[in-house]
């Protein structure tokens, strides 16, 4: 099964896990890693493959490969990236999740238009009383077809509402709207908000009609005194605030724990947050918390 175009990509974490790679060891690993992508983590193990893969003729490629295998888990047969394993399970969850939302919000949308069109079938039995003469009146005015009916007009305009798209970005009318309305969104608060406003619609799956007008309303919920403490001259003596990005030096955990939610399961060693065994930094947990609240109070 071939797997989706859009890879997760987390620099830091790479540039941390490849200081000693050479220029050419760099672009080596990284067609591997794509291969793997494509291939459901794992890639055949022969040297012919390998090199095919990594476009290496075959002498640089037996140079470069005890290097470049510190990076996999191999067996005689196949060559397999750990973290892109872990990646590939994420997108196939949130799939599953964005798949189900669209269902449930499909659901409710025809739900409610059954209901229109029985209300309007309702009243219109009661309105259409039988004509005192048998014989049909050359002015009499047909019954308009469902076709022509305002409500069957409207719902052919509808626009079916669909899921925001992660890489979404407002385009620059919109920008401008929004700095004349809110003049303390710019900089590093708007750059946390968009980063607040992605967050909600991946752990929501958050589905949407015109997602400039969704765009746009969270954002104006920004909260100056909160956000933007230098508009008023407000200084925070409150000690640490929670933010959705979760402070400290374990970035593959705060990764993890991005992803991750109560109830989920949990696919990485130990127990899940709380458990007896769980391997999640201590530190972490209590920002991990916070940022589920603020994803909870952004939705």
């Amino acid at each position: 099964m071939k797997s989706a175009n859009w890879m997760a990509f987390y620099v830091g974490d790479y540039a941390k896990n490849t200081l000693k790679l050479t220029t050419r060891q760099h672009g080596a690993y990284l067609l591997l890693i794509l291969a793997c992508w494509q291939e459901d983590g794992s890639v055949d193990g022969d040297d012919d493959t390998l090199a095919s893969i990594t476009k290496l003729p075959m002498p640089e490629w037996l140079h470069d490969k005890p290097k470049l295998a510190s990076y996999f888990e191999i067996t005689p047969e196949k060559w397999t990236h750990r973290r892109v394993l872990e990646e590939l399970a994420e997108t196939a969850r949130l799939r599953r999740e964005r798949s189900v939302a669209g269902q449930r919000g499909a659901a409710r949308r025809w739900e409610g238009h059954a209901g229109a069109k029985a209300s309007a079938l309702a009243e219109g039995s009661q309105n259409d009383a039988p004509s005192p003469s048998p014989s049909p009146s050359p002015s009499a005015s047909p019954s308009p077809s469902p076709s022509s009916s305002p409500s069957h007009s409207h719902e052919a305009r509808a626009t079916p509402a669909r899921l925001i798209p992660e890489d979404w970005q407002p385009a620059e009318p919109d920008l401008v709207a929004l700095r004349q309305e809110r003049s303390d969104v710019v900089g590093e608060v708007y750059e946390r908000r968009m980063r607040d406003f992605r967050d909600w619609c991946r752990a929501k799956a958050v589905t949407s009609h015109d997602v400039t007008s969704t765009w746009r309303s969270f954002m104006r919920r920004t909260d100056p005194p909160k956000e933007s403490p230098q508009r008023n001259g407000d200084r925070d003596t409150g000690g640490p605030r929670p933010t959705i990005r979760m402070a400290g030096p374990d970035g593959i955990w705060r990764i993890r724990l991005s992803g991750y939610r109560p109830g989920d399961p949990w696919k990485y060693e130990g127990d899940p947050p709380g458990g007896p065994n769980c391997k999640v930094p201590a530190a972490l947990i209590p920002h991990w918390r916070a940022y589920l609240r603020e994803l909870d109070g952004a939705g």
